[in-house]
């Protein structure tokens, strides 16, 4: 990237603005991530109510292609906005019935549904904001911009929300989580001014709903590689559920609580941060086919490795593994639905991806709800790793030939 295009962005405020707001919105919400199945442990102590509240934030997600297609007519300010400000409402009056001791069980799954539900409608808006703000030839700095900041956030979080959750209780993690979205909120409002957001709702609402999301599913149907991209990553994003769902009850378990599950999310998440810096170093010459199915092959393995050894040192070590594994199945998703995929259907494709990949972890979640209090959570780790071994070699036979014809980049 020229030396232009970071002076374009350093001068560009909507962008900065946007960038240090999504930052520290991230921050916050790691932190509740590591409060929230510690306060719903406080609450319940019970590993199936987890499931329970991580697949209803996960449900709503079913109405992302419909907020796609609201983002494409409506344009993604009024939307980021409405949603952030609910959110933080939502996160403070949990925090708030939390420390006056008023907190229910039947409010933290309320509020989880109404976070996820204002969380889909506003993700689409989320995805298309960075073009709207930079020009064409800045996006890839741009991206990795913003993918380095909110690694960083999530990060510092999960790191701060250990420490927070162990000396005050989760309840004052909610509470920063939902200043966050405040913040977030007053700056998008104020301070952004997305552009050309006229032209970007295009033309195409004269076809009617519908036939607008038809035509996105429509261009996921022009290869087989497009066509199973949804399907695998409803797989991967299933094998997730239970790595998050069930992990913090396990570190209570083996005593090492909050602290314990903060520097699994860490090293989770500095696992998929090594995957950006591979791709950002040498994306261009790494063929996305086989790269997929590397990926798929090392999550299932380090899923194996939890399930197996089931020791602390183990977890951490298949915990980041498992975070290099995502970062190697996303990342080459993402570049081949971008590299085959017509402009003009990219927000209504990433919609329908997003929510086909975010139904497979509820599904799973309020299958093993039943079960998660009196079955090994080692063996749905098990379980979780031998579906990513068979998506790896469903993958690879389904693929191989239309991976030998993708063209070969040899740059880095």
């Amino acid at each position: 990237m020229t030396a232009p295009s970071l002076a374009r962005l350093r001068h560009n405020r909507a962008f900065k603005v946007w960038l240090l707001s999504t930052a520290q919105s991230q921050l916050g919400t790691a932190l509740s991530s590591v409060a929230l199945g510690f306060l719903v442990l406080e609450q319940t102590g019970s590993a199936g109510s987890l499931t329970l509240t991580l697949a209803l934030s996960l449900l709503p997600n079913l109405l992302l292609p419909l907020a796609g297609v609201w983002t494409d007519r409506l344009g993604p300010k009024g939307l980021l906005v409405a949603a952030d400000a609910l959110r933080g409402g939502v996160q403070l009056a949990l925090a708030a019935a939390a420390l006056l001791g008023l907190l229910t069980p039947e409010l933290i799954y309320a509020a989880a549904l109404l976070n996820g539900l204002l969380g889909a409608m506003s993700g689409p808006a989320a995805s298309s904001a960075v073009p709207l703000l930079v020009e064409a030839d800045d996006l890839p700095r741009a991206n990795g911009l913003l993918a380095s900041f909110g690694q960083g956030a999530w990060l510092a979080g999960y790191a701060a929300g250990g420490v927070l959750v162990t000396l005050l209780g989760p309840a004052w993690a909610l509470g920063l989580d939902g200043l966050t979205y405040l913040v977030a909120a007053l700056a998008v409002g104020g301070l952004v001014q997305f552009r050309h957001a006229a032209q970007a709702q295009g033309s195409e609402t004269a076809l009617g709903f519908w036939a607008e999301l038809r035509g996105g599913v429509s261009a996921l149907r022009k290869s087989r590689t497009l066509t199973l991209i949804p399907g695998l990553a409803l797989v991967a994003n299933a094998a997730l559920g239970p790595v998050l769902a069930l992990t913090p009850a396990v570190m209570d378990n083996l005593g090492r609580g909050a602290a314990g599950y903060s520097l699994f999310l860490m090293l989770e998440t500095g696992g998929a941060l090594l995957a950006g810096t591979i791709f950002a170093r040498w994306g261009g010459a790494l063929p996305p086919h086989a790269t997929v199915t590397a990926g798929l092959l090392l999550g299932g393995l380090s899923l194996a490795m939890m399930a197996g050894l089931g020791t602390f040192p183990a977890l951490l070590a298949g915990s980041a593994l498992f975070g290099l594994s995502v970062g190697l199945v996303n990342t080459p998703l993402v570049t081949l639905i971008g590299s085959q995929v017509a402009a003009s259907h990219l927000g209504r494709a990433f919609a329908l991806l997003s929510m086909t990949g975010s139904l497979g972890m509820p599904l799973v979640l309020l299958a093993i709800t039943p079960q998660a209090d009196q079955v090994p959570a080692s063996t749905f780790y098990g379980l979780a790793g031998a579906g990513l071994l068979l998506a790896a070699a469903g993958w690879w036979a389904a693929t191989r030939t239309e991976a030998a014809a993708y063209p070969r980049r040899t740059s880095v």
